[in-house]
């Protein structure tokens, strides 16, 4: 059997620094295309409210699946479990707001800002480069004695 190019490109045979590479660039084109493609008055407008939740929520699940790759490896594991808490906290509170927005008839105005906020920061790339920072200061800093 002839090996294929895709076998050398598993997430375990990358570097760290080049999957978090990858990972950075997979979420900045993520949110290229949500900006470009789904805020399109087009789209808005030709699509119902629960297909732009479910599009959405696809879109974190995406992004969430993206920072595990990145993170899954790291010396520190702490890391990884921000990232787990971080959008298990924020795709719980925007997931409830979502099914209140479809069978409740609608949210107000600044609670739907609100959680348009919150769900631009999670498919944002600002999540995944904090943690990188605050992963890498904390890792320099010296062990107390």
């Amino acid at each position: 059997m002839r090996p294929s190019v895709f076998n050398s490109i598993t997430p375990s045979r990358l570097s760290a620094s080049r999957r978090l590479a990858a990972v950075l660039v997979g979420v900045i084109l993520l949110y290229i295309v949500y900006k470009l493609v789904l805020c399109d008055p087009r789209f808005l407008n030709g699509s119902s409210r629960s297909f732009r939740h479910f599009i959405k929520f696809g879109l974190a699940l995406l992004v969430y699946g993206l920072g595990i790759v990145a993170f899954h490896r790291t010396s520190q594991g702490w890391v990884l479990s921000v990232w787990h808490l971080l959008y298990a906290g924020m795709l719980i509170i925007l997931t409830l707001l979502g099914v209140f927005d479809a069978v409740g008839g609608g949210l107000p105005l600044p609670v739907r800002g609100l959680s348009t906020t919150l769900f631009e920061f999670l498919i944002s790339p600002a999540p995944l480069v904090v943690l990188v920072v605050v992963g890498q200061v904390v890792g320099m800093a010296p062990a107390k004695s």
